[in-house]
C-alpha cells in the first residue's frame, strides 16, 4: 500500500476516533485490493490488547499503521491460499482449529480475569501490603556531610596528617573558612565543586571509618577531628541529619496497586485454570502413543511395537 496513502488514512483514523464506536462492524477500515479489513475485525484485534493499553494503542498512528499493514498482509496471504483450496488440506484445517480452541480459550480467560478485575479494590490490597510490610518502606536514617580530603598519596601518611590536623584546628576557630579550604585543599574530585557536599549519605554509602565519624556528630556544624581511610584523612562537618522514617503510602500507592493488579490477575488465572485441570485426570487410551509413532515414523520398530501393544490389549 501507498505509503502517503496509508498515512493520510491514519491522520484521518484519529481524527475520527472519537466516533469510532458508531460504524458499523462490517465496514471497512482498510482495503486492498479484493482484500478488506473490517471495523469488527480490527476490534477483534483490538481486544487482544490488554484493555489499559488500547487507548496508547489507538492514539498512536505508527502503531495504529503496523497493526493494520500486518492485518492486510495476513488477510491477502489467506485469500490467496483460500483461492488455491489451501484450506481445504485436512492438515490445515487441523491447524485452523486449534487457532479457533487456543483464541476463545485465550478469550474466555480474558473475561474471568475482567470479571474478577471488576470487585477488586486494589488500593484496599496495597494498603494491607504496605501495612504487613513496614520494614520495606522504611527510609534508614541519613546525613548531609562536608568533607575536605587531604590525600596520602601524592605526600606522605605523616604529611597528610599533619595538614589535615593544621586544617581542623583552623576551622574550629574560624568555621567561615570552610569553602575558602575545600577549593585550596581538598583532593576529593567529586565533591570539590560544591564545598565538599555529599547529601542524603545512608549507612553503608560511604567507606566504614567516614561512616562512623558522619553518624557519630551531633550537632550541626560539628566538625569532626581528621579520619583516616584508604584515601587519606578526611575533615567532616555534619551538616543535618535525618532520624529513620517510613515512606508515606502515598509515596507508594501507585507502584504497590499496580504490583497488587498483576499478583491478582494471575492469581485470578491461574486458580481459575487449576479448577480445569482438576475436573479429572488426563487420560491416554491404550496404545495412542504407539499408533501416533507409527503414523510419523513408517519404521519397523514402531510398527512393532504397535502390533505388539494391540497384542497385547487383545488378550
Amino acid at each position: 500500500m501507498n505509503k502517503l496513502v496509508l498515512m493520510t488514512f491514519l491522520s484521518v483514523f484519529l481524527l475520527v476516533l472519537s466516533t469510532y464506536a458508531g460504524a458499523a462492524s462490517s465496514d471497512p477500515i482498510i482495503t486492498q485490493g479484493d482484500s478488506i479489513i473490517t471495523q469488527g475485525e480490527f476490534d477483534a484485534r483490538l481486544s487482544k490488547i490488554k484493555l489499559s493499553q488500547q487507548l496508547p494503542v489507538l492514539t498512536d498512528g505508527g502503531r495504529v499503521e503496523k497493526i493494520l499493514r500486518k492485518m492486510i498482509m495476513d488477510k491477502r496471504l489467506a485469500d490467496t491460499a483460500r483461492l488455491a483450496g489451501f484450506d481445504n488440506d485436512p492438515l490445515v484445517q487441523g491447524r485452523l482449529k486449534l487457532v479457533v480452541d487456543q483464541e476463545l480459550a485465550n478469550a474466555w480467560l480474558d473475561s474471568i480475569e475482567a470479571g474478577k478485575l471488576e470487585s477488586a479494590d486494589f488500593e484496599m490490597m496495597a494498603k494491607e501490603y504496605y501495612l504487613i510490610h513496614k520494614a520495606k518502606f522504611r527510609i534508614p536514617a541519613s546525613v548531609d556531610v562536608a568533607h575536605i580530603l587531604i590525600s596520602n598519596q601524592a605526600r606522605t601518611d605523616i604529611e597528610a596528617l599533619e595538614l589535615a590536623n593544621d586544617l581542623y584546628s583552623r576551622l574550629i576557630s574560624k568555621p567561615e573558612l570552610w569553602d575558602e579550604l575545600v577549593e585550596e585543599y581538598s583532593d576529593d574530585p567529586g565533591s570539590k565543586a560544591n564545598q565538599g557536599k555529599y547529601l542524603d549519605v545512608v549507612p553503608g554509602k560511604m567507606v566504614k571509618p567516614f561512616e562512623d565519624t558522619a553518624f557519630g556528630l551531633k550537632t550541626t556544624g560539628e566538625i569532626a577531628k581528621p579520619t583516616k581511610t584508604q584515601f587519606g584523612y578526611h575533615i567532616i562537618r555534619l551538616d543535618g541529619k535525618s532520624e529513620p522514617k517510613m515512606q508515606p503510602f502515598e509515596q507508594v500507592k501507585t507502584q504497590l496497586i499496580a504490583q497488587q493488579r498483576n499478583i491478582y490477575t494471575k492469581s485470578a488465572r491461574t486458580d481459575y485454570i487449576s479448577t480445569i485441570n482438576m475436573d479429572g485426570p488426563l487420560v491416554i487410551p491404550p496404545c495412542a502413543i504407539e499408533k501416533m509413532l507409527a503414523r510419523h515414523f513408517d519404521e519397523e520398530q514402531s510398527i512393532n511395537k504397535l502390533a505388539e501393544c494391540q497384542k497385547n490389549q487383545n488378550k
